[in-house]
């Protein structure tokens, strides 16, 4: 299909890289005489608006009475909404000690402390490249 519509629009894989603003051989890759690559739906997308495509769906009558009986229908969603659940937790010792197990205000503390920490040794070290390689800056 694409090869075919870039045929006719008289244009090379190359300018309809450009146009798709895909990679320079990319549509190469997809369309060549042995694709390299495979299809996706960002390549799809492009290469539909760069050559002027537009998919439609449209359901096939033959293939919906081939399927039509195949498999039993499923039920009707139940209409009860989430917000009409109730849900309810009890806080027993086991549940306590679960949470408990993860750590409170003064582990979240450490942990931020050692983020910021590591943050910064970072921040040092990629000053220090920088001066390495810019010397007169």
């Amino acid at each position: 299909m694409f090869r075919d519509r870039i045929a006719s629009l008289a244009i090379t894989f190359d300018t309809a890289d450009a146009i798709a603003g895909l990679t320079k051989g990319y549509t190469a890759k997809l369309l060549g005489p042995v694709p390299i690559r495979r299809f996706g739906p960002l390549a799809i997308d492009c290469l539909l608006g760069a050559t002027g495509i537009k998919l439609l769906a449209v359901e096939d009558a033959e293939a919906m009475a081939r399927i039509k009986n195949l498999e039993p229908r499923r039920k009707a969603p139940s209409l009860q909404r989430a917000s009409q659940v109730r849900f309810s937790k009890t806080l027993d010792t086991d549940f306590m000690r679960k949470i408990g197990a993860l750590g409170g205000v003064k582990t979240a503390q450490t942990r931020r402390a050692r983020a910021s920490a590591k943050r910064a040794v970072s921040d040092m070290k990629r000053r220090a490249a920088f001066r390495r390689w810019h010397p007169g800056a």
